[in-house]
């Protein structure tokens, strides 16, 4: 029999919209209900501190050491709890991990094609030994800044996705339609010459330093539309959409010690008028009348192992879909994001 330390966020998306339409916590009280006396659940996201609380959870959890550890909470949740057992785990190796997703979009589960949470985490407590799961490594980032933060992460970003996020995030509750409405009024304040895309096109001068496969290191300033780090391969699409469709530029060495990067120095609505050639996999360039030049659409299009930003300005920054620390934003002078190992985490193969 395995024993599994689970831990739930009760401001995770589903969390939070269970408790609005309901007035109570139905999912945890299912999750406890599963669990029963095969291991611990331990609640974050009461505390004012939700940081200091989760860093007290994890210590308990290192002390009940349990075969598996499992997560009900969003990519950030996941990142978050991830960074602190690397940091308190003293023994060898974090246990396999389990993700009951439970935020908005759940990227890492769609990566792992988890598609009944609960019904997946009633097998994994049947099973006799944690040897037997099947368990994938998926790659991970380390993401620090020049203020001391630093968090295991899939994804990273600056510039205008961090825009579209905050707009997102003012109703991040209608999700998909919320998706939907932003890309129509987006591509059509485009084609109009109107205001709204204008939100997403904010440069900012950043010197940007990369190391490759090769050992080589290249620095790159300019004026930077955004820029983006992930070590998944997917955007948190389905497995059958994936398949069918896989953006060249967010493409996985599938090796530890590897991610990809991306970044432009277009403006955005030159961006979104490229932007299915280079879904496609095409190497586009476009000409550069000021400066009389061919230039390519993707300034930064490489696998890396090590990608520094540096900025006069604070640079805003997310990491698994997080703009805070806790109550602290996501922004910094300098941004250090390096290739870390792998984690196990298990499959849904019952």
């Amino acid at each position: 029999m395995v024993t599994v330390g689970l831990f739930t966020n009760k401001k995770s998306g589903k969390n939070k919209l269970d408790f609005k339409r309901y007035g109570d916590n139905l999912r945890i009280k299912k999750l406890k209900k599963i669990i029963k006396d095969k291991g611990q659940v331990y609640e974050t996201g009461a505390s004012k501190d939700y940081m200091a609380d989760l860093e007290d959870k994890i210590k308990q959890v290192c002390k009940d050491e349990p075969d598996i550890i499992a997560i009900d909470g969003g990519d950030g949740s996941i990142s978050t709890v991830l960074t602190m057992l690397d940091k308190f785990w003293n023994y060898d190796g974090i246990p396999p991990v389990a993700i009951i997703e439970g935020g908005t979009f759940n990227v890492l589960a769609k990566e792992m094609d988890i598609k009944k949470p609960f019904k997946y985490l009633e097998n994994i407590i049947a099973t006799d030994d944690a040897d037997e799961l099947t368990t994938k490594g998926i790659n991970m980032m380390r993401v620090k800044d020049n203020l001391g933060h630093d968090q295991l992460s899939f994804s990273a970003a600056i510039g205008f996705p961090i825009d579209i996020l905050e707009e997102f995030y003012k109703k991040k509750h209608l999700k998909y339609f919320r998706v939907g409405l932003m890309a129509i009024r987006t591509l059509g304040s485009a084609i109009v010459d109107g205001s709204y895309y204008k939100k997403f096109d904010n440069k900012q001068k950043i010197k940007v330093t990369t190391k490759g496969n090769s050992g080589k290191i290249i620095t790159l300033e300019d004026e930077w539309l955004g820029l983006m780090a992930q070590s998944t391969k997917s955007f948190g699409m389905p497995q059958s959409l994936s398949k069918l469709f896989q953006p060249r530029t967010f493409r996985n060495a599938e090796t530890e010690g590897r991610f990809h990067a991306v970044g432009m120095t277009i403006d955005f609505r030159k961006f979104l008028q490229y932007l299915p050639s280079i879904l496609i996999g095409d190497s586009t360039t476009y000409t550069d009348w000021e400066g009389r030049q061919e230039r390519r659409v993707l300034e930064l299009d490489k696998q890396l192992s090590e990608l520094t930003l540096e900025s006069e300005k604070p640079i805003k920054y997310q990491f698994n879909g997080e703009l805070n620390f806790g109550s602290e934003p996501c922004k910094a002078n300098e941004i250090y994001i390096t290739a870390d190992k792998h984690r196990k985490f298990i499959q849904d193969d019952f």
